[in-house]
């Protein structure tokens, strides 16, 4: 991988057969500096992202699956000038996730998927000024809105899907200033649905 100079598209997963210790060592790696898209899946080593991730200045895209990340390898994740999607699935083990002022301003699209320990979000003000989605699928114990859903000063589209019903609530009573609507939506506690959070800011 590190004589690849010219790759920009690059996947890589532990065997789905290997034992539970099998991990993702990722230091030794010079990564390739036109990388635009890149898709981990499996345990890393030392359960933290490389140090070189924050050299990856011309990727758009990033897929991280199982990776058992903390805040720390998620900081390096939003200082990234040009990413635009990120997908977490099953992937991230803090309780509470930050998004702090400046973080990832090329983002369009955010998913969390299957983050079963996370239980807070907080979105700063001045991060993600380019956000358009933002998916939460099965975040089960998250029960509270986001906070700081203020400060993302534009318009939001969110996909719910799979989310405690208290989640849908939290975000409607804290919505007062936004359009909700919300389609499908059973009453049941973890069932599948569809949200849509729009806010409109008027220009000056």
């Amino acid at each position: 991988i590190s004589r690849m100079s010219c790759l920009v598209h690059l996947g890589l997963e532990t065997e789905p057969t290997a034992s539970e210790d099998a991990v993702l060592d990722l230091d030794s790696i010079t990564p390739p500096l036109k990388l635009q898209k890149l898709a981990l899946t499996g345990k890393l080593a030392r359960g933290r992202l490389p140090s070189w991730t924050c050299s990856l200045t011309s990727l758009v895209q990033l897929r991280l699956s199982r990776c058992a990340i903390a805040q720390d390898s998620f900081f390096l994740l939003a200082a990234l000038p040009g990413l635009v999607n990120l997908s977490l699935i099953d992937t991230y083990h803090d309780k509470v996730m930050t998004f702090v002022g400046g973080s990832f301003p090329a983002l369009k699209r955010l998913t969390l998927q299957d983050l079963a320990n996370l239980s807070r979000i907080e979105f700063q003000q001045g991060c993600l000024l380019k956000l358009r989605d933002l998916v939460l699928d099965h975040c089960t114990e998250l029960t509270e809105a986001p906070v700081g859903m203020k400060n993302l000063n534009h318009r939001l589209n969110l996909e719910v899907f799979g989310m405690p019903t208290e989640f849908a609530d939290k975000l409607k009573e804290h919505s007062h200033d936004s359009y909700i609507t919300n389609s499908e939506v059973d009453r049941r506690t973890h069932v599948s649905y569809s949200l849509r959070y729009s806010r409109w800011v008027g220009r000056n």
